[in-house]
């Protein structure tokens, strides 16, 4: 049983890598570069960086969902300047020092429909000397009052600290053969174009859109060829699974395959990149993810009908390099004292 457990676990890692096409073309080693991109697009997708650390970051967040007894429609919109300038490369195992190096403000509005209901509100935040300061319009929160709270008690270095070492010391990280063949099936289901993107500051940048392929992605996963994959993982990770039970495993992931094949083949997911290419420097990120659940599947999850779910998240970058000031409200109250 715990075999097949880390048979499950492992095709869920893939799948996620597969997810996250940011991951997979801009793996460091690695050469793939996904259909209807030419090599030049993927070298600057690999090249590009923030280029400062210093920006303002604008972002909206949009997640759709008809067909539930409680359908939602939230939707989130946010600006503020971000400043990493302080914060050093061994403050990844420091998470305190981090905190108390980052300088961030912050503003968001945020409305939420779920069935007959609407909630909508303002929130600002600003970060500065490891303090969080906050106010919005909604309760418990007082409108027009500021709050402060501490963001640095509580946080030690030993759980952040582990993580570092756990990727670095982790023996699937230094088998080179064992990461390309999860590039390799991920590569198989991802796609790529070009477009212009939207002119920034006035320069002139590009689009570079992923898109990945779910049904083939969980496919090739679940193929004789995947489940072989996932067996030399575990191998590498010193957990040996024995052939019946990896067997067994190919079974159950087939058949859970086949009754969600509808919905497989009805999900995408898209990745954006808006980058100048004259700077290599990123200018903008965007996620999309929809997918919907035919009524057959749907019903065995309580529904009585098509399900669809939508995700759409973008990110642009400005000001990047420019000096960023954020001021400390001199009354905010300890956030110890919301709601009383």
């Amino acid at each position: 049983m715990k075999s097949l457990f880390r048979i499950f676990v492992l095709a869920a890692l893939v799948l996620i890598v597969g997810a996250s096409p940011a991951l997979t073309t801009r793996a460091q080693g690695m050469t793939l570069c996904p259909t209807g991109l030419t090599a030049d697009d993927c070298a600057l997708l690999t090249a590009a960086t923030v280029g400062g650390t210093t920006f303002t970051m604008d972002y909206n967040l949009i997640v759709k969902t008809t067909g539930t007894p409680q359908d939602i429609d939230l939707q989130v919109k946010g600006n503020g300047p971000i400043d990493f300038t302080n914060v050093k490369a061994a403050d990844a195992t420091n998470p305190s020092a981090a905190v108390k190096n980052l300088v961030m403000q912050n503003t968001l509005t945020a409305s939420m429909t779920q069935g007959t209901k609407t909630q909508s509100g303002n929130f600002e935040f600003r970060i500065v000397g490891g303090n969080i300061y906050f106010q919005g319009d909604n309760a418990p929160l007082v409108k027009g009052t500021w709050y402060k709270q501490d963001l640095t008690k509580g946080m030690g270095t030993g759980s952040m600290n582990m993580i570092p070492a756990n990727l670095t010391n982790n023996p699937l990280m230094k088998d080179p053969q064992a990461i390309a063949q999860i590039v390799k099936v991920v590569g198989n289901s991802l796609s790529g174009a070009v477009t212009d993107g939207p002119t920034m500051e006035g320069a002139a940048t590009k689009q570079i859109t992923v898109s990945l392929d779910v049904e083939s992605l969980v496919k090739d996963v679940s193929s004789p060829d995947g489940m072989t994959m996932l067996a030399g993982i575990a191998k590498t990770m010193g957990s040996p699974i024995p052939d019946a039970q990896l067997k067994q495993a190919q079974t159950q992931i087939q058949q859970f395959v086949t009754l969600l094949d509808p919905t497989l083949k009805a999900t995408t997911v898209q990745v954006d990149w808006v980058i100048d290419p004259a700077k290599k420097q990123f200018r903008g990120f965007g996620l999309v993810i929809k997918t919907t659940v035919d009524a057959s599947t749907a019903s065995l999850l309580g529904g009585t009908s098509q399900i669809t779910a939508d995700i759409e998240f973008n990110v642009a970058l400005t000001q990047i390099g420019a000096a960023v000031s954020v001021d400390t409200p001199a009354d905010a109250k300890d956030a110890s004292t919301i709601g009383k």
